[in-house]
């Protein structure tokens, strides 16, 4: 799973980290929880290392999926310790 329809990961969910914030990264694993609050979508989502909460808007918001390929720029949370992942595609 380390390479699908020519996206390669980047980092594992645990391997993110505040020196990431600004990049592009590609995430792979499976949505654990998906959270519909209208205009935004929360996902858990979960590899072999561990969770990541990221958010999607409604237009690219998996549904259904059990399988998610993520890929976008990293974005920093209020503090800046915490970190968040925003999907883009």
């Amino acid at each position: 799973m380390e390479n699908i329809k020519g996206l390669k990961r980047t980092r594992l969910c645990t391997e993110l980290s505040v020196n990431d914030v600004g990049k592009e990264v590609v995430l792979m694993g499976w949505v654990q929880r998906r959270r519909d609050l209208g205009a935004l979508i929360f996902v858990t989502l979960r590899d072999r290392s561990g969770i990541l909460s990221s958010f999607a808007n409604t237009s690219s918001s998996p549904v259904g999926m059990f399988l998610l390929i993520a890929s976008g720029l990293l974005k920093a949370r209020v503090p800046l310790t915490a970190i968040t992942y925003s999907l883009l595609s």
